[in-house]
């Protein structure tokens, strides 16, 4: 007695099926390119949080970078209590950083148009001395804003930083309302346009 074989599937079935699995295999890789976009440059879209629902920040440097690193003078001690009334721009980098670099040259057009204007930025540097074979920090530092005119102080946190003990991707953007309240962030390289509404946004609430 024969044991009957199944089967196969007929050829408009084999098409509908290589059809079907090739739309799921089209749509995991569009929403994958799209979330890798989205780290490497941060979308300008999304709305402002909500003003009820923002909460007040808390960033305070007390380790700040030498004052020859950066061409703005740095405070001994920048807390964003002391910047009441602006609107606050706080980027997290590194030098090593490529996304970090890709977005160097929005945030020097950004300054430009907007500091006159009351909005407040700063820069942190995640550098470390072990990240540059030998050459220090703040030596690597001073050579990066040579080369890139960098005109935004930039701040080291000090060695017992809490930023040292968490796991933090960069670059990443933290935008503050005019009452210290994180009103947007970002995580990627930043959209320049997308972030000049925001500002433009923000320095319009009361």
């Amino acid at each position: 007695m024969k044991t009957q074989q199944p089967s196969s599937p007929s050829t408009p079935a084999r098409t509908a099926l290589g059809l079907g699995l090739a739309f799921i295999v089209g749509c995991v890789a569009f929403f994958g390119a799209y979330l890798v976009a989205g780290y490497f440059r941060g979308d300008g879209n999304e709305p402002l949080i909500p003003i009820e629902k923002r909460v007040a920040g808390n960033i305070a440097m007390p380790v700040l970078a030498a004052a020859d690193v950066t061409p703005p003078a740095t405070p001994a001690d920048w807390k964003l209590s002391d910047q009441a009334g602006k609107v606050v721009v706080v980027n997290y980098f590194a030098t090593w950083c490529n996304p970090c670099m890709v977005e160097v040259p929005a945030y020097k057009e950004l300054e430009k148009e907007f500091a006159p204007r009351g909005v407040a930025f700063v820069a942190i540097s995640l550098d470390q001395d072990s990240d540059h074979e030998g050459t220090s920090r703040e030596k690597t530092l001073r050579e990066f804003v040579k080369n890139e005119h960098f005109p935004i102080p930039i701040l080291i946190p000090g060695p017992d930083a809490p930023i040292w003990r968490v796991s933090m991707s960069i670059p990443q953007t933290f935008v503050y309302d005019k009452h210290g309240r994180i009103a947007r962030s970002l995580m990627g390289s930043i959209d320049g346009r997308g972030m000049k509404q925001t500002l433009e946004d923000l320095l319009k609430e009361q």
